[in-house]
């Protein structure tokens, strides 16, 4: 369970997919103080709300400037309005803006709904989510029933057979992890089979009560989610699988590593291109900064800064995502364990290791 429609979960990635100027000279907005904003207002909104936001895994600045406002929620109301104006005018991107749009319309529902705001079931879910549930009447329904009380045999009243046969697939609490873990692992199989995620992705899987929920996936960044299982009622065998699905893979899990992996980290390197080719001189300061802010994702502000490293530390920009990233296949190679990945780190730490002994 996740409710993306309600919470700033993608908060890192519209940060990173939002941070460029964009638009006409009479609609441009600096798109990056407008994420900043956004994240500042869902996170305003999660001081009220507990349970608002699902996942933040962004600037931890704007965390605290959330908390040190504590802003009222007329007063995000009023500034998640204001925002909606500032983009309705704006030409950016229209799946982006429609996005946006769509996550300050909830943003504002919830906001009237913690003001004791009660909207009727079709209204409500069109506002937070932009759909309405099929509507239909009891004779539908009584249909399918009498097909199933067809399929069934047995004694006793439908519901009563429905409960036993179900109840003889239930999984024993003794067998309940390993059941978990067969299930998991086969939904990753057949997800890697099709997609491709990062490498040392995984999550963590507990066993808890007492929640209103069946099933929940906490994204961590960095490619790592807490997901957690309601063990108060049993566990039938399908919903193993149905979890395994739908919290890991493809599910919330694989679906979360892969926006924080192509719209927060997929565009890493393309500041050494730009680096390249400017201390090469093939870019003017100038070409260097709108590659940045085309293809990195900057605001203006933030290229013209990042030129200046340039500048002063020409090459040494590479360190900051090729030298990560070979550290990391140099610990983590060959599926080295936790211990022999700390051995190798120290021995990173304490020798004179060339990037040649990386390779």
């Amino acid at each position: 369970m996740n409710r993306t429609g309600i919470a700033g979960l993608f908060a890192t990635c519209v940060l990173a997919a939002c941070t460029a100027d964009v638009g006409t000279p009479e609609t441009s907005v600096d798109m990056d103080q407008i994420a900043r904003e956004y994240l500042f207002l869902e996170l305003s909104m999660g001081l009220h709300d507990e349970a608002h936001v699902d996942a933040y895994f962004g600037p931890e600045e704007i965390r605290s400037q959330a908390a040190d406002a504590k802003l009222s929620l007329a007063d995000i109301d009023r500034r998640a309005a204001e925002l909606a104006d500032t983009l309705a005018g704006a030409s950016i991107d229209p799946g982006r803006l429609a996005g946006l749009l769509q996550r300050l319309q909830a943003l504002r529902t919830r906001i009237r709904m913690n003001q004791g705001a009660t909207l009727p079931f079709d209204e409500e879910s069109m506002l937070l989510f932009g759909a309405v549930a099929p509507d239909r009447d009891a004779a539908y329904y009584a249909t399918i029933l009498r097909e199933i009380d067809a399929l069934l045999p047995g004694e006793g009243n439908l519901p009563e057979r429905v409960d036993a046969f179900r109840s003889s697939f239930d999984i024993p609490a003794e067998h309940l992890a390993a059941v978990f873990d067969a299930a998991i692992a086969e939904c990753r199989k057949r997800t890697l089979a099709r997609i491709q995620l990062p490498e040392g992705e995984s999550f963590v899987l507990e066993y808890v009560t007492d929640k209103p929920w069946s099933g929940y996936n906490w994204y961590k960044g960095k490619s790592q989610s807490l997901i957690q299982i309601n063990t108060d009622l049993p566990t039938n065998i399908n919903r193993a699988v149905d979890l395994g699905c739908h919290e890991g893979y493809p599910g919330h899990h694989a679906n979360n590593v892969l926006l924080e992996k192509n719209l927060v980290t997929g565009l890493d390197y393309a500041g050494n291109e730009a680096a390249r080719d400017y201390l090469n001189g093939k870019m003017t300061r100038e070409q260097a900064e709108q590659w940045l802010i085309d293809y990195q994702l900057s605001s203006a502000e933030r290229a013209s800064q990042r030129t200046r490293f340039f500048d002063a530390y020409r090459s040494y920009v590479i360190n900051y995502n090729l030298g990560q990233d070979m550290v990391k296949q140099y610990v983590e190679r060959d599926g080295a364990d936790q211990d022999e990945r700390w051995r190798r780190f120290e021995q990173l730490l304490s020798s004179p290791i060339t990037t040649a002994d990386l390779q």
